[in-house]
Formats: C-alpha cells, sequence, structure tokens
C-alpha cells in the first residue's frame, strides 16, 4: 500500500478513451437505473439489479475475464480482469470506500460494488452460454 491508498485494479484507460466509455455506459443504464435518487449518487448505488451484501462476486465472472471499473468517485476508468478485482477488494482498507461499475465491453452487464460493501448486478444472465 502507498501513501494514495492500495493500489487500484488493471490499467488506467486514457481520459478521451474514459469519457467514450463512461458516456456509453450512461447511455446503456437508462431504465437500469434508480431515477428516484439523487443524481449526485453514484451510478453503482442506483443501479436496479439483484442486491447481495457483502463483496461476493457472481461465480459466473471467471478470474481472468476482463472488464472494465469505473470509479465515479475518482472519474476514472481501469480495464482489469476479475481476479484482479477481487483480490483488490479483499485487500482495500475500509476507508477507501469507492463506488464502483464494472461492466463488459459489450454492455451486455453490470455490476455495482458499493461504498457499503453491496453488490447490485444487472444482466448477468447473459453469462450463461456467453
Amino acid at each position: 500500500m502507498s501513501n494514495e491508498g492500495t493500489p487500484k485494479p488493471g490499467r488506467r484507460v486514457l481520459p478521451d478513451d474514459a469519457a467514450k466509455l463512461v458516456e456509453s455506459l450512461r447511455a446503456k443504464l437508462v431504465g437500469k437505473i434508480d431515477t428516484s435518487m439523487a443524481t449526485n449518487v453514484p451510478l453503482a448505488c442506483r443501479l436496479m439489479g439483484a442486491q447481495t451484501p457483502g463483496l461476493s462476486l457472481d461465480d459466473r465472472l471467471t478470474g481472468e475475464m476482463e472488464v472494465y471499473l469505473y470509479f465515479e468517485n475518482l472519474n476514472e476508468v481501469r480495464q482489469s480482469t476479475i481476479a484482479n478485482l477481487e483480490a483488490y477488494l479483499s485487500t482495500k482498507e475500509p476507508w477507501e470506500d469507492y463506488d464502483i461499475c464494472v461492466f463488459d465491453d459489450r454492455f451486455k452487464w453490470f455490476i455495482g460494488v458499493t461504498h457499503n460493501d453491496a453488490i447490485i448486478a444487472i444482466g448477468i444472465d447473459y453469462l450463461v452460454g456467453d
């Protein structure tokens, strides 16, 4: 761990590419987020999906699966693997309470990892037979 906290998983996506990914993410989440919540509440917390307490990701997400991670409160997108994300979630400090949107490159499914250590999933059923 450094002065900046636990190293974030994967590699940082360049700002221009990250902006395009976030724009696409927001467009794909229309109708999948709770619009009754304030717009300053992070996307990961507003996902309308199945919620599970604790930081246990779905078994259908294999370790080497490539994903994007949107750390909304940092305005940062990273490209990583599920295994690296899981390692980060298990080693981060309690005060590192980021809200993270996890999604695939086709925007078929989304996972919100909230600062409350809850997991909210949408579209994971797409992984069956994928």
